[in-house]
């Protein structure tokens, strides 16, 4: 397995695994938060915003990892 960072030709993958993730976790849990999928469009978005990370094992995509620097809405600006 190695972690490497995503491109945009890995966009439709990493959508992939969000909506399998999605659908898992709707299964088990019902309705949330975590049952909206990304879109490879909103994929691509994070690329240009955000560090993306993905897991490949025998150079499929099993995992990602999206780390935003930017400051959550609820948060203060002011704190």
């Amino acid at each position: 397995m190695r972690i490497e960072l995503a491109t945009p030709a890995d966009a439709a993958a990493v959508a992939g695994v969000g909506a399998a993730a999605a659908g898992k976790l709707t299964e088990d849990y019902g309705y949330g938060h975590w049952s909206s999928e990304a879109s490879e469009r909103s994929v691509l978005r994070d690329l240009k915003t955000s560090t993306v990370l993905v897991a490949r094992d025998r150079g499929r995509i099993i995992a990602t990892l999206t780390l935003q620097g930017k400051k959550p809405w609820p948060i203060d600006p002011a704190y």
